[in-house]
């Protein structure tokens, strides 16, 4: 129980491990001195001398604490002070040997040099002290003077206060040089903190004003529905100031909303049903009614930081109102030539028509093929001019759908039966999957028609050669889904983003042959999302693509029966 008691007594916390041992030491020193001073004490009272000898030994304490303190400020002087203490042996055994063995304070003087000797150059001042020990001895013993027991114990414990003291002064210092060390290492810490700082700050600053000067109104919506950050663009658009919006919830602008859009409802519920989702980004066009009537297309993604965790939601409004009217001026400009395109092809395929007929009188083999190749490519620019009336009406928004209960198995059955002539040319295999009891759809039965011709014709064209054609529907919710899978040629990643764009046509050498005008896909799908419906496309390159399109309802939906039904054209 003791030990441990000692232990913990003389126990020093620090990180470095010289320091903790010199601590150690430093206590062990102090409760010696504290020991044997008690043990001197009856001596000092019992001889009246002892005090003379005390003040005497404490002149030569200051004496050999200098030494001492020069000693642990220069270790390379350890050596220096061990040959003083043996020129000083020597001196004192010579000339004065009775003040080296009954003078405490020339004991007190040679005693710490060799204690500081002792600790700065351990082995050679080890031999030094025994050295030293031996000559004491050996000159008591010569001399006849007696080194007394009083004497002895007076210089040991100056001895021990000295080294006592250099233990104090070197734990000091390297207590100052550790918190030195450590206000430095502070020091360098804040200086490291405040040029990152520094640079987060310039980062941020360069951010928020690549943000203003961005044409694009931007808000950033936490997933909670606050709003975090705004950007001087959105102020312009919008006529409203930062500090009125930031850190508000967006049901707390709900007047904010009515006063600037024109269908703040529609506004609001898209907010609402996105601010929350993760993954999903989308666009739409939306209108603005104050302070200024725009034609806004907003844009929104979920946005993440560093640790890949939500941040919120971005939402960026961009004026395309120049743009749509650009649109409507050319898709205005499409139409009318078009329009007056038409009269004279009709005129051209007539006229042809009749010659081909014979209605000039006979004709030769070089005239009928010439004749052939006009009305071939007359009837190819009818068709593009067809479609740029169809899109430019579609743009404009005057075609107007005339909407009934559309049985979809008839229509499909309808177009499988026009291109049959153009399947069995290229024997290819027509499947056709449809279960019994389908439910109607609602849509106008001729634009149907038209989506569905131009999705078969689109597999007709860019499927080889006995080549399969499957087309399926089924049921889901509130919709019907149709789709149409070909063993084609197939689209590339980086054409499926594409495929829908107005006079985009497959690059491929496979492609090159193939009539077409780029147009058909975009109709599809513009007509698509006129009936409420939309369309999606799945491809692999070489190994076809399926194009899946859906219908609303026109009754509430039965469950269909599974049956299969083939239609086969060709071998």
């Amino acid at each position: 129980m003791l030990p441990l008691r000692l232990q913990t007594l003389l126990k020093v916390e620090s990180e470095d491990r010289e320091l903790a041992v010199r601590g150690q030491l430093l206590k062990g020193a102090a409760l010696l001195v504290g020991i044997i001073a008690l043990a001197a004490l009856p001596l000092a009272i019992n001889d009246p001398r002892s005090s003379t000898r005390v003040l005497l030994g404490t002149l030569g304490l200051a004496c050999g604490c200098g030494v001492v303190f020069l000693l642990a400020h220069r270790r390379a002087l350890a050596r220096g002070g061990m040959l003083l203490t043996g020129m000083l042996l020597m001196y004192l055994s010579l000339h004065r040997p009775d003040l080296l063995l009954t003078r405490p304070h020339g004991a007190a003087f040679f005693i710490p040099v060799l204690v500081a000797s002792l600790i700065s150059g351990p082995t050679a001042a080890l031999v030094c002290g025994v050295i030293a020990l031996i000559m004491l001895g050996l000159i008591s013993q010569l001399s006849g003077i007696p080194w007394t027991v009083d004497t002895f114990v007076i210089a040991f414990i100056i001895a021990m206060a000295t080294g006592l003291l250099w233990l104090i002064v070197r734990t000091l210092e390297q207590f100052r040089a550790e918190r030195a060390a450590a206000e430095q290492q502070v020091r360098a810490t804040l200086g490291v903190l405040a040029e990152e700082y520094a640079t987060s700050e310039r980062a941020r600053r360069e951010h928020r004003a690549v943000l203003d000067a961005t044409g694009e109104a931007m808000v950033l919506v936490s997933p909670d529905g606050q709003l975090m950050t705004i950007n001087r663009r959105l102020t312009e658009f919008f006529g409203v100031y930062a500090d009125d919006v930031l850190g508000h919830h967006i049901t707390a602008l709900q007047t904010v909303v009515e006063r600037i859009f024109a269908e703040p409802e529609e506004v609001r519920n898209l907010v609402a049903a996105s601010v929350a989702d993760v993954e999903r980004q989308f666009t739409t066009i939306i209108n603005q009614q104050w302070p200024k009537r725009r034609d806004l297309e907003l844009f929104s993604t979920p946005v993440q930081g560093i640790d890949n965790k939500p941040i919120g939601r971005l939402y960026v409004f961009r004026d395309i109102t120049r743009e749509r009217e650009v649109d409507r001026m050319k898709s205005d400009f499409v139409a009318l030539a078009s329009h007056e395109l038409r009269t004279p092809l009709n005129a051209i395929n007539g006229f042809v028509s009749l010659l081909l007929d014979g209605a000039a009188g006979p004709l030769s083999e070089q005239q009928g093929y010439l004749l052939g190749i006009v009305k071939r490519n007359s009837d190819r620019l009818t068709v593009l001019v067809t479609d740029l009336l169809d899109l430019s009406r579609i743009e404009s928004g005057k075609i107007e759908l005339q909407r009934t209960a559309v049985n979809i198995v008839t229509l499909i059955r309808h177009v499988a039966t026009l291109l049959h002539a153009e399947m069995e040319a290229k024997q290819q295999r027509l499947m056709l999957e449809l279960p019994e009891g389908l439910p109607d759809v609602t849509g106008d039965p001729d634009r149907v028609v038209q989506i569905l011709l131009n999705l078969l014709s689109n597999a007709h064209k860019y499927t080889p050669a006995h080549g399969h054609i499957t087309v399926s529907a089924h049921a889901e919710q509130e919709y019907l889904r149709v789709n149409i899978h070909d063993t084609g040629v197939g689209l590339a990643p980086d054409e499926l983003s594409q495929v829908f764009t107005k006079f985009f046509r497959v690059q491929n050498h496979l492609t090159q042959e193939v009539d077409g005008t780029g147009l058909g896909l975009a109709i599809t799908r513009s007509l698509i999302d006129l009936h409420g419906g939309e369309i999606v496309v799945h491809s692999t390159q070489g190994q076809g693509s399926t194009f899946s399109f859906t219908l609303p309802h026109a009754v509430p939906c039965r469950q269909a029966e599974h049956g299969v039904t083939n239609m086969t054209t060709g071998t």
